[in-house]
């Protein structure tokens, strides 16, 4: 399905045509339930975001201006009943047994030891970035979006968004490399 397409599918969705929803939520709700998980850190949460976000797109789709592709926009909306949630729930972190979820790519297919804890340090050094680095990372490194895109997404600005990702990856190496050498040196 092109961009086009689903450009499509919002014109009809804005005219009420359900089947042209199930479509676009078939078509995108992988995408917005990685995101949500990984925010989240929970799949029932991120079940009841992407559905949530499908039911906003519904009622607010006559408000779609195609300046932006339409998996922006949907992850738009899902960004910010993302922040909503995380808002009312006590957490403000991941909890560790997302890992669980295969959340983050260093997480397949490894073999040793080593690598897992690896993994597992990378993990938790992206829970504990600050909720604004966090997100600013999951969307740029495992939704794969422009700083521009992620913009859209979250109403900030191109430059908070570059800065917001420079810090997140400085933020993430001291940390893995802090948590390595005190693991290293207990070990000595």
């Amino acid at each position: 399905m092109t961009r086009d397409e689903d450009y499509k599918l919002i014109e009809k969705v804005a005219n009420k045509d359900m089947d042209a929803l199930d479509l676009l939520a078939k078509r995108h709700q992988k995408v917005l339930y990685e995101y949500a998980v990984r925010v989240l850190g929970s799949r029932e949460g991120a079940e009841d975001i992407v559905q949530e976000t499908f039911l906003r797109a519904a009622k607010y789709a006559n408000r779609y201006k195609p300046t932006a592709k339409v998996i922006t926009w949907l992850l738009k909306i899902s960004h910010n009943l993302c922040i909503d949630k995380r808002r009312g729930d006590s957490k403000s972190t991941i909890p560790i047994e997302a890992a669980e979820h295969n959340l983050f790519a260093y997480d397949r297919n490894l073999e040793s030891l080593e690598n897992r804890e690896l993994s597992r340090a990378i993990q938790n050094a992206v829970n504990e970035l600050p909720e604004r680095q966090r997100e600013a990372l999951i969307l740029h490194r495992y939704q794969g979006l422009s700083h521009i895109e992620i913009s859209k997404v979250t109403g900030w600005s191109r430059s908070a968004v570059e800065s917001l990702i420079i810090r997140a990856y400085d933020n993430l190496r001291k940390n893995i490399l802090k948590k390595r050498n005190i693991k290293d040196f207990l070990q000595d």
